[in-house]
């Protein structure tokens, strides 16, 4: 049965960054002379370890897609080369799901959709495209000064008259006896 795997590894670049060609083609090598077919390499670049892995603090990603049968098992091969391979910080193979390969479906055709809704702008017909001019005259803004507040000052002497202010703990009812 025809299986699609992926390993990724991580590989020490404190001494010579030149290795990391070195450890890729080596196991591109495993994987094509045991029958699999490379279909992708990605290399991810230098990155930040979460944590120090043998005191190192920064590697070189590598993802390897390859298809192969799974009577050949390859991943145990490039398990067995991982482990006695010291340039190899850390490294994983597995296989993508149908549910993987689903989702890479879908994230690809969304992608694919936003390009073709995206229109690209000739900048050429743009520049060369004489100004528009507005038909509407601009006028220059006045400066709008606030008026006086009497009429508002007004209302509130008569609001405070027809609501006098009463003291606490003394009633209504005791003021308006004392005001005849």
């Amino acid at each position: 049965m025809e299986n699609l795997y992926s390993t990724i590894f991580v590989v020490d670049i404190s001494q010579n960054p030149d290795e990391v060609e070195t450890v890729t083609s080596r196991i591109q090598q495993l994987i094509e002379d045991h029958g699999g077919i490379i279909k992708k390499i990605d290399r991810w670049g230098k990155r930040r370890l979460a944590y120090l892995i043998k005191k190192k603090t920064h590697g070189f990603y590598v993802e390897i897609e390859f298809s192969a049968n799974s009577r050949l098992n390859i991943p145990k091969i490039l398990e067995a080369e991982y482990r006695l391979n010291d340039r190899v910080l850390r490294h994983m193979t597995y296989i993508i799901s149908a549910k993987e390969l689903a989702q890479r479906a879908r994230s690809a055709s969304k992608i694919a959709r936003k390009e073709a809704e995206s229109v690209p702008v000739n900048k050429a017909a743009v520049m060369e495209a004489p100004p528009v001019e507005s038909a509407v005259e601009e006028k220059p803004v006045e400066e709008v000064v606030p008026t006086a507040t009497e009429p508002v000052v007004e209302k509130e002497a008569e609001v405070s008259q027809a609501f006098p202010e009463e003291e606490p703990g003394e009633p209504a009812a005791e003021k308006e006896e004392e005001s005849k």
